[in-house]
């Protein structure tokens, strides 16, 4: 699993490096989206490493959640003929949130801090799993 989800590129590299919380496109989130599905009753023996992998799975789920809810696509990110991996998400601006830039500096946080938890919770696991020589 470790090679599949490498910290330095890939998938939670741009998590952890670009993500910004306000916009994302289908084929950057997707990877999350999958893990999620492929990985879902995958478990492990050894209880500590089955603690951390939960901790990874939950907080990937969480970001997917997040992700689902709050991104919309917006006509002005994606012109007509765009393709579906490049479809870009946003979560608006401060004008389409009842609590103006206020709720959307929370809304963005809250994804900022998702994001660092998947990132966090991968560290982990792997730090578990290797201690444990796997």
């Amino acid at each position: 699993m470790l090679r599949e989800w490498p910290l330095s590129e890939g998938s939670l590299w741009w998590l952890n490096q670009v993500f910004n919380a306000k916009t994302w496109q289908d084929r950057q989130i997707d990877p999350f989206y999958e893990f999620r599905h492929d990985w879902e009753y995958v478990s492990f023996d050894d209880p500590d490493v089955e603690t951390a992998f939960r901790a990874f799975y939950e907080s990937v789920s969480a970001l997917t959640t997040w992700t689902s809810r709050r991104g919309t696509l917006r006509p002005q990110l994606n012109p007509p003929g765009t393709p579906v991996e490049e479809r870009t998400f946003s979560i608006g601006d401060g004008d389409d949130f009842p609590g103006g830039w206020k709720e959307y500096d929370r809304i963005r946080a809250e994804g900022g801090e998702l994001a660092f938890a998947v990132f966090e919770a991968r560290k982990d696991l792997e730090r578990v799993g290797r201690s444990r020589r796997l």
